[in-house]
């Protein structure tokens, strides 16, 4: 089984509101990690990030300044994540970011979907 496991860091709790300032994610196969697949990357938001995002996360408007859009970053993670089950700690929170910006990105997010807060 292929499996995705990603986190998403963002400018704040909003779904509605915020977006995506950084998505990480690492491979596994057959329950092991999968060395050097991996993905990184910063995304720029398009505005300043708040700074109480950022004492939570650290990311900073420097961090992301010369960082893909979301559009750019999304498509790039839907091809890593390819064919695989995305795992994630509430997941639901992580993919509806992604989701909202399917139409930005031009691509869907049907990957089947595992929460870590359930198991």
């Amino acid at each position: 089984m292929r499996e995705i496991v990603l986190d998403t860091e963002t400018t704040g709790l909003s779904v509605q509101d915020d977006t995506i300032v950084q998505l990480g994610a690492v491979r596994i196969l057959n329950g092991r990690l999968v060395g050097g697949e991996t993905f990184d990357t910063f995304v720029h938001p398009g505005r300043p990030i708040p700074p109480a995002s950022t004492r939570i996360h650290r990311v900073t408007d420097a961090d992301v300044s010369g960082a893909p859009d979301v559009a750019t970053a999304g498509r790039a993670f839907h091809h890593f994540a390819r064919d695989a089950v995305l795992v994630a700690h509430n997941a639901p929170f992580d993919m509806a970011f992604l989701r909202r910006k399917e139409k930005t990105i031009g691509l869907r997010f049907e990957n089947p979907v595992a929460d870590t807060v359930a198991v």
